[in-house]
């Protein structure tokens, strides 16, 4: 029953986040390579770590729509992997509003952005609704 709640919580959300055109923000994932070569590791693991943020980067933008894919996994009861998936979505999508609302208060246009934020709120409430999906679902041994 649990798990139908998490589904229901987090297509809603996703539906939102999709409805708002909520798409988080991947760019700071890019700083992760800089650091490799900044520390001198080895070139195979610049391209592990090059590898692995080009799938968790394309998982992250697909926002609403990866939060609706995690929410089926937890119809299928793959909690582990739907809590992964509805995350990364949901965690892009709240880092990509709190960097757009930071990026409008530091460049002095916070007063237009407020007007800006309010007809996103379907977006941050989908965000909201998909962390508490997550919250709340839970696998078979729980």
């Amino acid at each position: 029953m649990r798990n139908k709640v998490a589904f229901s919580l987090g297509l809603l959300g996703g539906i939102l986040m999709i409805f708002a055109g909520v798409v988080g923000g991947v760019g700071f994932w890019t700083l992760l390579p800089l650091l490799v070569a900044i520390l001198g590791l080895p070139a195979e693991f610049a391209l592990l770590v090059n590898l692995v943020l080009v799938v968790l980067s394309f998982i992250a933008g697909l926002g609403g729509f990866a939060i609706i894919i995690g929410s089926f996994l937890f119809l299928a009861n793959r909690v582990g992997l739907g809590k992964f998936v509805v995350g990364l979505g949901a965690g892009m999508g709240l880092i990509g509003f709190i960097l757009f609302l930071a990026g409008h208060f530091l460049s002095g246009t916070l007063a237009v952005t407020w007007l800006l934020a309010i007809l996103q709120t379907p977006g941050f409430l989908g965000v909201v609704l998909s962390i508490l999906a997550r919250m709340v679902a839970k696998g078979s041994t729980s």
